[in-house]
C-alpha cells in the first residue's frame, strides 16, 4: 500500500496504542489512498470486470471494486493469516470473491514474511527492506516487526488450475515483491488478450534494494507491448498503471 512501510500516522501511534484502534485509523486513511488510485482508471473498468488483487491485506480495494462495479468477479490473494481471515470476514460467502490464503511470486514454495505492527499495510516477504539501515530507509528504528511463515504461489500455475485464461484487471500491492509477483504472471500476460490492466507498487532505484531485478521486469511488460511508465521523479514507493498499446 502506498505507505511504503510506515506513514506518518501510524508513527506518532506506535507501538503502544490500541490494535483495534489502530487498525481503524489505518482503514480510514487508506480509503483515501484506494480512492486516489481509481478515480482516474474507473472508466477503464468494464461492469463484468474479472480482477486479481494481489496483497488483497483486509480486502479495502476490492470492496471498493465491487462497490464501484457490482457485477465484478475477484481473485484475491492474502498470505498472512489474521490479514486473510479479516479479509474472508468482510466478504463472507460473497460468490464474487474468490480468496486464497497465499502469496503470489515467480516460484512457488515457503517463505518467511515480516509483519510490522505499527502498520497493519506493511507486511513484505523482502527482508532487506523490513530490516533497512540505509538513510533512504523509511523504517522507524528498533521497529517491532513479528513474522510469520507462508506460501508462495505461481499465477501462471494457479491461473491454469482454474482454467483462468482472461482477466481485465490486476492489481498489486506487496510492499517491494511486486515484481516478483509479474514475473510469474508472464505466462498468463503472454496468453491473454486483450491484455489486462495493471496497477502495481513500484518502489524507486535508490529505495529498492532490488531496483536492477525490478527493472528487468518492467522491461518484459514494455517487450510485451505496455506502455513505459515515467519513473524519472517518482517517490520512493508509488502506484502505476501499465496500459497496454493495443
Amino acid at each position: 500500500m502506498r505507505i511504503p512501510l510506515i506513514d506518518g500516522l501510524l508513527r506518532r501511534l506506535g507501538a503502544g496504542g490500541s490494535q483495534t484502534t489502530d487498525l481503524q485509523k489505518w482503514e480510514a486513511k487508506h480509503r483515501q489512498t484506494i480512492a486516489a488510485d481509481l478515480k482516474p482508471i474507473w472508466q477503464h473498468l468494464a461492469e463484468d470486470l474479472i480482477f486479481v488483487d494481489v496483497g488483497a491485506n483486509i480486502g479495502l480495494f476490492s470492496e471498493a471494486i465491487l462497490e464501484g462495479r457490482p457485477k465484478a468477479k475477484g481473485f484475491l490473494f492474502e498470505p498472512v493469516k489474521d490479514m486473510h481471515s479479516r479479509c474472508a470476514a468482510r466478504f463472507g460467502s460473497d460468490p464474487r470473491i474468490t480468496l486464497e490464503n497465499f502469496a503470489l511470486g515467480q516460484e512457488s514454495g515457503q517463505a518467511t514474511i515480516f509483519k510490522a505492527r505499527y502498520n497493519p499495510g506493511g507486511n513484505s516477504l523482502v527482508e532487506e527492506l523490513m530490516f533497512d539501515k540505509r538513510d533512504v530507509s523509511e523504517v522507524v528504528e528498533n521497529p517491532d516487526h513479528e513474522s510469520e511463515e507462508i506460501q508462495i504461489e505461481v499465477f501462471d500455475d494457479y491461473a491454469k488450475s482454474k482454467g483462468l485464461d482472461f482477466v481485465h484487471f490486476i492489481k498489486t500491492d506487496t510492499e517491494g515483491f511486486d515484481y516478483r509477483v509479474l514475473q510469474g504472471m508472464m505466462g498468463f500476460l503472454n496468453a491473454c488478450e486483450p491484455k489486462p490492466l495493471i496497477l502495481s507498487e513500484l518502489m524507486s532505484e535508490e529505495y529498492h534494494p532490488f531496483w536492477a531485478d525490478q527493472a528487468k521486469v518492467l522491461q518484459q511488460l514494455y517487450d510485451m507491448g505496455y506502455g513505459k511508465v515515467d519513473m524519472s521523479n517518482m517517490e520512493k514507493v508509488q502506484d502505476f498503471l501499465f496500459v497496454h498499446k493495443g
